[in-house]
């Protein structure tokens, strides 16, 4: 990239003037076939991730990236050419195919990791991903107007703590996602997590319960949509087990009720305020 002779200039004049170097953002432009952007700076998502300073865009073009995805250290925010377009969102398709996370966010170095993902859709490549996105403790994991389907334990249909669209093991917030047809849970938010946030998301056609709090404290989910499973027998939207101060608010559920509780929620150490 061009850009890479202007940084390396910047650093040596700022060692010269004894200052810390700041380079401005840029914008790092990704396309699979090159056919939308015959000029994108990269087909391969992970090769833009890993060209990429703390600060910078990366926009990726309509098409299927097969990639598995880590990011470490980096401040990053990661788009759609349009997120608020819902057919450039479906068409611009992420299929990891590892068998635990597919994207890493903040596995090493974490605390300096803060990741924003925007308008992205999120698919099991072939069967073999439990979980779309995780984002490791300590770490900052902001996703917003994406679609998580068909991610779940491997094989399909039994249950498993790697499990699910978006796991939170750090800090962050989901908001205007949609969760779809998921073999498992669409949001797991494990004990190390703080304060998540989950909003105006839609969870639908999951085979156990969308979102499942692990020992989370201070859970927000508000003005979400919960609708039934695909299951025969109804599932709770959302469990809370041994998790501490959740707050459900505005929240609309939809034959996900738990034939054993009666209640849209089940378990939990303290009981969620609704």
């Amino acid at each position: 990239m061009s850009s890479t002779i202007g940084r390396s200039f910047m650093l040596a004049a700022g060692l010269v003037c004894g200052l810390v170097p700041h380079a401005s953002a840029d914008v790092i432009t990704v396309d699979d076939d090159l056919a939308d952007l015959p000029t994108a700076d990269f087909t391969l998502l992970q090769d833009a991730i890993d060209a990429a300073v703390s600060g910078d865009e990366i926009v990726i073009y309509p098409g299927t990236y097969e990639e598995d995805l880590a990011v470490n250290g980096k401040v990053l925010t990661i788009r759609s050419t349009d997120p608020s377009d819902p057919a450039i969102v479906d068409a611009t398709d992420i299929e990891p195919s590892d068998i635990t996370f597919g994207f890493r966010v903040g596995e090493s170095n974490p605390a300096s990791t803060v990741v924003t993902l925007q308008g992205l859709k999120f698919t099991r490549f072939n069967g073999n991903s439990r979980a779309g996105v995780r984002g490791f403790a300590g770490s900052t994991l902001i996703v917003e107007d994406c679609i998580f389907t068909g991610f779940g334990d491997f094989p399909i249909g039994t249950v498993g703590s790697n499990s699910g669209g978006i796991r939170f093991d750090g800090n962050g917030r989901a908001s205007r996602c949609a969760f779809i047809n998921n073999e498992s849970i669409g949001v797991l938010i494990t004990s190390t997590s703080d304060g998540i946030v989950i909003e105006d998301c839609t969870f639908t056609g999951g085979r156990f319960s969308n979102i499942d709090l692990e020992g989370a404290i201070d859970t927000t989910i508000r003005r979400s949509t919960f609708g039934p499973s695909a299951r025969n027998e109804a599932q709770p939207a959302i469990v809370v087990s041994s998790s501490d101060g959740t707050q459900i608010s505005d929240c609309t559920f939809i034959d996900c009720v738990s034939s054993t509780t009666g209640s849209a929620t089940d378990g939990g150490r303290s009981d969620p305020v609704l």
